[in-house]
């Protein structure tokens, strides 16, 4: 076996094991626009702020990248509170089918936010008129 398929080998068990390479670390936090110089001085709520803000202009597989940035940068400080953000983004998943045109669209919604946008309403609607937008959204 060759000393880089050894190597190689290693980083897979830590990987498993739930550690993470510091150059992955360095990488979530520039994600995120985060200079990993002065990682330590950030707190995390202006990493939670800074995430929260980027979901709500992403699709769903960049949404999933943004995640796993900051899995990394929770586990590497040990972070509860960003793990729990993680788990709070993951709870609501929907999908809607629309035709519009004689065309299939299909529309992931993973937050209330995104709802509230596909649906074009505000977060004080009342939710008889959410209800009546929802069905007149879906039959366009």
């Amino acid at each position: 076996m060759r000393m880089s398929e050894v190597l190689e080998t290693k980083a897979v068990i830590l990987e498993s094991q739930g550690q993470v390479a510091q150059k992955d670390i360095d990488n979530a936090y520039a994600y995120f626009g985060i200079d990993p110089a002065h990682a330590t001085f950030i707190l995390e709520d202006h990493i939670l702020d800074t995430y929260r803000a980027r979901l709500l202009d992403l699709d769903l597989i960049e949404q999933s990248t943004a995640k796993e940035n900051l899995r990394i940068i929770a586990h590497s400080i040990d972070s509860d509170k960003l793990r729990a953000a993680i788990s709070q983004s993951k709870s609501c998943s929907i999908c809607l089918h629309c035709e519009v045109s004689n065309l299939s669209i299909i529309t992931a919604i993973e937050t209330y936010a995104q709802a509230l946008s596909f649906l074009g309403a505000e977060e004080d609607t009342a939710d008889d008129f959410i209800s009546s937008l929802a069905h007149m959204r879906v039959r366009l």
